[in-house]
Formats: structure tokens, sequence, C-alpha cells
């Protein structure tokens, strides 16, 4: 310890009468006009509290070169110990303020031991000195700030202190040796309280400077943001470039082999050229990471390196809960989940072909030729598919067909998408339905052919002829007419049957089976059978007869308005 304490005061010797009047000159000249009389003020005052130091401890040392061993030399050493590093941190302070800089931010390094851990942290390290310059200048306020709170109410005790020992000096009672006891504790915080004045007026200063020395929030914002694009612009381009070439580079060679004819592409369905695939997706992005690491370590920028590397673990410590998420797509893109390319899988309610599975997967419907649908596969993998039935229907109507509807409307489908299906209905009415809305009404496809019925009755007159006769000429008639009217191709059956013995006529039923050409017609042509009708009673003399209700009353009860005699 006594070695140690005699080393660093000759080393703060040397370093003072060789370099005092060589710092203090510059320290001044740098100071701005404002504040260089006060900070001159404060050096000067630290020096003649240096000079004084420096006194006492000579004075010290002598009297433990005079001293016997035993306790009180000890405590002389104690004492010149102590007397050593207020020397020792007044020069410190000397140096901060003369030069405006931390004697230890250039102070060498010594050897550490190999530590994985210590080396992992030194990548990053870069990139926290970054930040931690950022944030120096609030970081020293505060701190300053503290220093200043806490020398002040240091003052405040010593000052306490030594009213209450001049209190006790103020009395006559106290004996002589008594007396110099006091005066010695006087002196001692006296000298104890000049110190924390002086810490506490160096703490000043430099708040004082620091806060000169502050920029607006706006322009240290602008000054971190051009220094940074002006010291990494040029790296991080030249990082973004290297990423782009690797994953480029891949892509191309994948171009290469597939058009090459490469045996794992042959089969473009096949399970080794879908891992084929997968494989060179997965090396392509990490081709691009390597790369962009590899270019910031060339030009030696450890900032921006040790900023990838922290994104990278950041993903990599994410993406650990994830790892059954990736299975399950890793399985879909080889075709080995629950959906399969070609398959038929229901989504919302609508019907898609899975027509290739990526990371995005691409749906289409046979029946919305031209829609494309892209999936995330993410969700994708979470569904099952099947594969289709022969003939079976991927949506129940394609555009331009004529449909009804469960509420009775017929109508022309003129849009169908996964959202919305627009209809037009005879006479130019356009009306819109949600997909899933329009599927609830059942729609029955009129353009695939369709068929209209009617119901006619003639009179019990005729009743005879209402087995074989009646049924064969009404045929006869509505076929002719129906021929006239939407032409032989158009009409595939027709049959007249009789229906039912009605309480007032005898009914028959009209059924015509049409092609889907004449869908549009479908309203009309059910009029059209009851007009044909009437036309053939007209023809052949039946009777169209008249709803009569039959009253049932009391045997002599005459009809109404009779007069009984």
């Amino acid at each position: 310890m006594k070695v140690t304490c005699l080393a660093t005061l000759a080393a703060l010797l040397a370093m003072g009468h060789c370099g005092g009047a060589a710092t203090n000159a510059p320290s001044a000249a740098a100071a701005p006009p404002s504040q260089a009389p006060a900070l001159l003020s404060t050096i000067e005052e630290l020096v003649a509290q240096r000079t004084a130091l420096r006194a006492e401890f000579a004075e010290r040392r002598k009297e433990i070169d005079r001293a016997q061993p035993g306790p009180v030399r000890e405590s002389l050493q104690q004492e010149a110990d102590r007397i050593a590093a207020r020397i020792a941190t007044l020069q410190g302070q000397l140096q901060v303020l003369a030069t405006g800089s931390d004697p230890d931010a250039v102070g060498p390094g010594g050897e550490e031991a190999f530590d994985l851990r210590e080396e992992v942290v030194r990548l990053v390290r870069p990139l926290i000195e970054q930040f931690r310059r950022a944030s120096e200048q609030p970081r020293k306020e505060e701190a300053l700030r503290g220093s200043i709170e806490k020398e002040r109410e240091r003052l405040e005790v010593a000052g306490r202190a030594l009213e209450r020992v001049n209190a006790l000096l103020g009395n006559k009672a106290l004996s002589r040796e008594g007396r110099r006891a006091l005066e010695e504790v006087r002196d001692q915080w006296a000298e104890r309280r000049k110190e924390i004045a002086s810490r506490l007026e160096v703490a000043s200063v430099q708040l004082r400077q620091t806060l000169e020395q502050k920029r607006p929030l706006i322009e240290s914002l602008a000054v971190i943001a051009r220094d940074f694009f002006r010291m990494r612009g040029r790296n991080l381009v030249l990082a973004g470039l290297a990423a782009i070439a690797g994953f480029l580079l891949v892509r191309l060679v994948r171009a290469r082999l597939q058009r090459s004819g490469h045996r794992l592409f042959g089969l473009e369905d096949s399970l080794y050229a879908r891992a084929t695939h997968l494989a060179l997706h997965v090396f392509s992005v990490a081709a691009a990471v390597l790369a962009a690491m590899l270019a910031l370590y060339y030009v030696g920028d450890w900032v921006l390196l040790g900023l990838l590397i922290l994104i990278l673990l950041g993903l990599g410590f994410a993406a650990r809960n994830s790892l059954p998420l990736f299975i399950d797509e890793a399985r879909s893109l080889l075709n080995l989940g629950g959906v399969r390319e070609g398959e038929r899988i229901v989504i919302d309610g609508i019907p898609w072909r899975v027509d290739k599975l990526d990371f995005l997967a691409t749906l289409g419907n046979p029946a919305m030729p031209g829609l494309v649908v892209r999936y995330p596969l993410r969700k994708i993998s979470e569904m099952v598919s099947r594969p289709p039935v022969a003939h079976e229907p991927w949506f129940p109507c394609r555009g331009d067909d004529w449909v009804l509807l469960g509420d009775g409307t017929v109508a022309k489908v003129v849009v169908i998408s996964p959202e919305v299906v627009e209809v037009v209905r005879v006479g130019g009415l356009h009306k819109t339905y949600r997909t899933l809305d329009f599927l609830a009404l059942a729609p029955a496809n009129l353009s695939r052919g369709f068929r209209a019925t009617a119901t006619f009755g003639i009179d019990y007159r005729h009743q005879a002829d209402a087995v074989g006769p009646i049924p064969e000429a009404l045929r006869e008639h509505i076929f002719r007419r129906l021929i006239e009217t939407v032409g032989r191709d158009a009409l595939h059956s027709l049959k007249v049957e009789l229906q039912m013995a009605g309480p007032s006529s005898i009914d028959f039923v009209i059924l015509a089976d049409f092609d889907g050409a004449v869908a549009e017609r479908y309203d009309s042509l059910s009029r059209c059978l009851q007009r044909f009708a009437v036309e053939a009673c007209e023809a052949n003399g039946w009777v169209i007869p008249f709803a009569q209700i039959t009253v049932h009353g009391p045997a002599g009860m005459g009809p109404p308005g009779a007069v009984r005699d």
C-alpha cells in the first residue's frame, strides 16, 4: 500500500511539473469566451489546493520517517495515503477541466482470457457504444446534477458541523487541551468543507460547459442521422447490394438447373423436385445474409455487423416457438401435408382447386375462369383437402347463365367472385348478392335446361272425352304453337296429362321441357302454355267452367229471395 501511494504520488508530481503549464494554456485558449475567466479561476484554485496538499504530504512523510514502528506510524501512513488519494483526485479534475476529456478513455488495456460469451459481446459492443455515445449528453447532465446535489448536501453537513464546533469553542469553561482538540477538529472540518466547495464548483463548471455545448433536439437528431449515413450509409448500401447479389445468384443457379432438365427437376410434382425447390429457397435467404455479413466484415463496420447479428439472434429466438408451424409449412411445400395440389378445398363456403403450393398458394375455381386467389401457406397448412369427385360442380352456375333463385327471381349471372355475385333481371335491373347469400338461395341453373308447367281445367260436360281425345288434341295444338314460338330444337318434350277431377272442372297439367338456350323466356313460356290451352278450347268448343259454390240447407228451403205461400 505504501509503495503504491508513493509511486502514484511520484507520477502525479512529475505530470504536474512537466505538463501543468502546457496543459492550462491550450484549455484557456480553447474555452469559449463566456466561460474562460471562470474556468481559469477554478483551475488556479485547484492548483493551489494541490500545492497545499503536496506540502502536507511532504510533512507527513517526514513525520513517518521520524516515528517509531507502531500504531502512531500506521496512523500517519493512513493519513499520508488519504492525502495522496486527494492529490490524485485533484490531478484528475485538473485534466478534465483543462482538456475536456477523460484520461481513462485513452489508457492502455490489459490482456484478457478467451471467453466465448465475451467474444459474442464484443461483436455487438460497437453497436452498444454507438447508442451510448448518442445518449452521452443527457446521461452526463444527469450525473453532474446528481453530483452537485450530493455535494450541496455534504456542504450543508460540513457547515453545521463547523457551527457546532465553533459554538463549543465559544464556551469559556473549556480547558486548554480541550480547546486545542476542538481547534484541530475545526481545522479538519474546515478543510473538508473547502474540498467539498471545490468539488461543487468543479461540478457546476462542468455542468455549465455541458449545457453551453448542448444542441437543440432537432439539431441533435439531424446530426446523428447525418453522421450515421455519412459513416455507415456506404457500408449499408454495399451490404444490401451483396445480399441482393447472393440471393439472385442462387436463383440463377436454380433457373439454369431447371432449364437444363436436371434430374432433380425432371418431374415437377415429384418429391425430389419439391425438396430441391424448398432447399434452394432456404439457401437463397442464407446466401443473402451471409453475403451481407461478409461485406460488413470486409469494410470493418462492426456497428452494422453487430446490429445484423442482433437481428438474426432475435429472429432465431422468436422462431424457436414457431418451429412446429415451420415444419407444417415445409410438409405442405413438399405436398405431404393435409392440403395437396389438384385437390378440392373449401374456404368460407366456396370450393377451390389447389393449383400450386408455394409460400403463397395459388387457388382457382373452374366455374370462375381467369380468377386466381393467392392464399398464405400458413393458413392453408391448417386445412384439409380431398380429391374431387367426377363431374362434381365447383359452383352452381357460370357467367352468362340464367338462374332461378329461391325467392322466385329469374336473372342472368354477369359477375362471379369470391365476394359478390351480380345478376341482371329481365328488363335490365342489376342486383348484387354476397356470394354466401347467393348460395343460400339455392340457385337453380336454367341454362342447363328447365321445365315449364301449367294447369288447365275444362267443364264436366266433356267428361267422356277427358281421358283420351282431349289430352291428345290439347297436346297437338300446344306443340304446334310452341314450335312456332321457340323452334323445334328448343323444345325437348311436351306432355299433357289428366291431373285431377276438381270440384268445378276436370284439370289437366301441361309439362314442357325446354333447352337452356331459351332460359331467358322462362316466365313468358309458362304464360304461353296457358294462352295456347285457351286457344285449343276455342278451336274445339271446350267450355272453361267458372268456379262454383254448392250450398246445402234444410229440406223445403227454397233459393234466396223465394216467396212462401
